[in-house]
């Protein structure tokens, strides 16, 4: 095992991340969808938009860096998008650095989380409005904090209620997360020290927190909420294979576990990392899918729809890390092989694998993000008043892929140089619910909020 410096890949994982999360603030990608409808709320009001009481905690967090602008009377909105998109990526970059630091001295804990990152994050986080790219990095690193602690310590035991507190108010997923960690915290304590340390009481205290975590996004699912809500998040569970970026290292992933669990060798043979590793190469090229007419392909609007099977999977590496950390006599095989220095060696490399497949379609489909920014911002500086979208650039391929009707009212707002730029609309018929109508008066506290000149992107 000396010839594998796992400090050098935990350092060179880290530097990545930072670098997309910077590389995706600097083209406001916290804007795709809802999230221009969301910042839109804040400049209105003037502060938070925590409209959804069940995920108060995490949207707080996230929104604090424009909160924080705009009492400071910032009133760039290019400047204000990427705070935005700071606080929505930041955020769950920073728990998987921490999750990456917990496990850089194990290739097989060190495995999981660029697994975790490469199929499960990078995949389903063009949307990062979403709540739940926080919320499974949070869960992480719970589960590492309780892994990777020789015993419950008062540090720990900090962490433990910073997570456990933060993800109380967090999203519908909790329901399934809390008690999971509530157990697994529960185990970790029974197998220590029991209750007699100051730890142990903190440890108690995050046990509460993470079933106040499940009340609460079970009461969120059972309360008033958006008609349709609950039918469209069931529907998602059985749609996430046509989000290419997220099926293909999936299904190598499969083709991995599945084997080591036929016949724990084959973890130490580099011939089944050759063999799954097809459909990682078929994942770093699905981006030419692009020069294609075709209606496969990856695109951002499906990382949305993926969020509910990325759970299911976040919820087996977290079962998985756990077994191979306190290593129970009923393990299966294939996780008692991996602590072998050539399976180790094997699996993490091909983790890092899939974390560099991965990167091709984030590229793709961001650089798509900044060039339909353009478009949007050159249709509206061109004409005043509303502009149908169907007149415009944005109804048609590639850039329709990136937009939503009802979000169209307050992106033109947001992406506005001059006051007489226009403002697209969705097309005639449309009745679905928009963050404000363009026909009629702006938001109020709009009209001093312009898009700056200073970092314009190209």
């Amino acid at each position: 095992m000396a010839r594998l410096n796992t400090t050098a890949l935990y350092r060179a994982t880290a530097l990545l991340i930072w670098a997309l999360a910077l590389w995706h603030c600097w083209l406001v990608r916290g804007l795709f969808v809802d999230g221009s409808a969301i910042l839109v709320d804040m400049i209105k009001d003037g502060g938070y938009a925590t409209f959804y009481a069940a995920r108060r905690h995490v949207m707080a967090l996230t929104q604090w860096p424009v909160v924080t602008a705009l009492d400071l009377g910032v009133t760039d909105t290019q400047a204000l998008a990427r705070l935005f998109s700071a606080g929505l990526f930041f955020l769950p970059t920073a728990f998987y650095h921490a999750c990456l630091f917990r496990t850089r001295r194990d290739p097989v804990l060190l495995a999981a989380v660029v697994c975790t990152i490469a199929i499960v994050f990078l995949p389903t986080s063009f949307f990062i409005a979403g709540e739940y790219n926080s919320v499974g990095a949070a869960v992480l690193f719970a589960v590492l904090v309780l892994a990777t602690g020789a015993r419950p310590t008062v540090g720990d035991g900090l962490l433990l209620v910073a997570t456990a507190a933060l993800l109380v108010r967090s999203y519908e997923t909790m329901c399934g997360y809390g008690p999971l960690l509530a157990v697994l915290t529960l185990w970790r304590l029974s197998s220590a020290s029991g209750w007699r340390s100051g730890a142990s009481v903190l440890y108690g205290l995050a046990v509460l927190l993470f079933l106040a975590s499940a009340a609460v996004a079970v009461q969120s699912l059972v309360g008033p909420h958006v008609e349709g809500h609950l039918s469209s998040a069931v529907a998602d569970v059985v749609v996430f294979w046509r989000n290419l970026q997220f099926v293909l290292p999936l299904a190598a992933l499969v083709v991995v576990a599945v084997a080591g669990l036929v016949a724990p060798d084959l973890l130490s043979s580099r011939r089944l990392y050759l063999w799954a590793g097809v459909l990682l190469v078929l994942a770093a090229l699905s981006p030419l899918l692009w020069l294609s007419d075709g209606t496969v392909r990856p695109f951002a609007k499906s990382h949305y729809p993926s969020r509910m099977m990325a759970g299911l999977v976040t919820a087996g590496i977290v079962v998985a890390i756990w077994l191979h950390a306190l290593r129970p006599s009923w393990m299966p095989a294939a996780l008692a092989a991996l602590a072998k220095p050539a399976a180790a060696r094997c699996f993490l490399g091909f983790q890092m694998a899939t974390l560099l497949a991965a990167l091709p379609a984030d590229i793709v489909l961001s650089e798509l993000w900044r060039r339909s920014i353009v478009e949007f911002q050159a249709t509206i500086a061109k004409r005043s008043g509303p502009i149908p979208v169907d007149e415009t650039a944005l109804s048609r391929d590639p850039f329709i892929y990136m937009i939503e009707d009802w979000t169209l009212s307050s992106q033109s707002l947001l992406l506005r140089h001059s006051h007489g730029d226009g403002i697209v609309v969705p097309p005639r018929g449309f009745s679905n619910w928009q963050p404000f109508d363009a026909k009629k008066e702006l938001p109020r506290n709009a009209e001093k909020y312009l898009w700056g000149d200073q970092g314009r992107m190209p």
